[in-house]
């Protein structure tokens, strides 16, 4: 009995320190932001500030907020001047708080908020099994639209997106999930249309798994190239128009945080034009 108590004992110790909580890294914003930690207390958001479950993220109207998840915080800088440097502690007003230097080195979990969206990290936690990291990331769209590029992940992860009327598990892909309220529509809530939200997916890379309804849920397949508009389509995913689809394909490549992957690379030495901007 006491050997098996002592095994027991150094199993749970061995599990406690396989798993660490996760960290959600502001890496840039664009117009104005704030965060509360689960207690209704609002504070002024900044790029380099990282967050922990139990955390929610509010954006202004027209404003953008990149935030990197990870099992450790991603380093982010600002510009420098000669007479002070810039960080999280003095940055200056909100309006210039989202220009950081911040170049991605490996692929990552990333979340573009758009303005008037809010978003809570309900879990995020990391396990080393000793053969793979395996992740658990659970977060709450509340309102608003978001852009996701989740990096390809083990069989044993799980990364899941809760809505007000569901939940849409996602697994190694990228595209939008946009909650909007219906308060305004006659038949909203009624038997014609249950939902007091619409949800509209609009799903570029992967594969993004939408479930509706609670217990009585149905379970619509998203692929990519494929959307979803649950006020305007049945419980069928339909494909995305040309002008959908070059709409993802740009703001997967916009996205400052989003880091691409080649498996080659060609010169031709033909003169071209690079944007200096994008």
């Amino acid at each position: 009995m006491t050997l098996s108590g002592v095994a027991l004992m150094f199993a749970n110790n061995v599990s406690a320190q396989s798993t660490k909580q996760g960290t959600a890294t502001v890496v840039r914003i664009q117009g104005e932001a704030r965060y509360s930690v689960g207690d209704n207390v609002w504070h002024p958001l900044i790029a380099g500030k990282t967050l922990g479950a139990g955390a929610v993220i509010q954006t202004a109207v027209d404003s953008k907020v990149d935030v990197v998840l990870g099992d450790v915080p991603v380093q982010v800088s600002y510009p420098t001047s000669a007479s002070q440097p810039m960080g999280p502690a003095n940055a200056a007003d909100p309006n210039v708080r989202g220009y950081v230097i911040y170049n991605p080195k490996v692929s990552q979990n990333v979340i573009r908020m758009f303005g008037n969206a809010v978003l809570a990290v309900d879990k995020l936690t990391v396990s080393d099994t000793g053969v793979d990291a395996v992740g658990d990331t659970e977060l709450d769209l509340r309102a608003g639209k978001i852009f996701l590029t989740v990096k390809k992940i083990s069989a044993m992860s799980q990364f899941e997106v809760k809505i007000p009327d569901g939940v849409a598990g996602i697994r190694g892909s990228s595209g939008t999930l946009e909650v909007d309220e219906l308060s305004n529509l006659n038949n909203a809530g009624s038997h014609s249309y249950p939902y007091k939200y619409q949800y509209k997916v609009s799903w570029l890379t992967g594969e993004c798994l939408l479930s509706l309804g609670g217990q009585s849920s149905h379970v619509i397949d998203i692929h990519g190239g494929n959307g979803f508009d649950s006020l305007n389509d049945s419980n069928n995913a339909t494909p995305l128009s040309p002008a959908d689809l070059g709409y993802l394909g740009q703001a997967a490549h916009v996205v400052p945080t989003y880091f691409p992957e080649f498996s080659y690379l060609t010169i031709n030495h033909d003169n071209c034009y690079l944007d200096p901007i994008q």
